[in-house]
């Protein structure tokens, strides 16, 4: 009988040192599920930021390019009135290369 009492004391050790076991191991197992759903959630709210970052980087380069259009505009602009100015000054030159010729011409008459 006492060693029967042995036996089941040894038997309740050993079951009790397994529950302990068991619940270590349940606390590490929670431990880590935790760590994986934060993990889940800082890869999502990664996600949301990648998105985000990406929709600005396309916001940026529609605008980019119409900055771009809107500049070459104004450059076409700038080379018109240039180009305009230029036929002016031309038609100036030429209209004071006439008017130098009918003075010089009147200044001869008159002499």
């Amino acid at each position: 009988a006492t060693e029967t009492g042995a036996l089941l004391e040894e038997r309740e050790d050993n079951i009790a040192l397994l529950q302990a076991k068991i619940d270590a191991d349940n606390q590490k197992m929670s431990v880590l599920y935790e760590q994986i759903r934060s993990s889940k959630e800082t890869i999502a709210e990664m996600k949301e930021v990648q998105q985000q970052k990406e929709e600005d980087i396309t916001k940026l380069q529609a605008i980019l390019v119409q900055q771009a259009d809107i500049a070459s505009q104004r450059v076409k602009a700038v080379e018109e009135k240039y180009q305009t100015l230029r036929r002016i000054n031309i038609a100036l030159e030429k209209h004071c290369g006439q008017l130098s010729e009918t003075i010089a011409r009147h200044m001869r008459e008159r002499k």
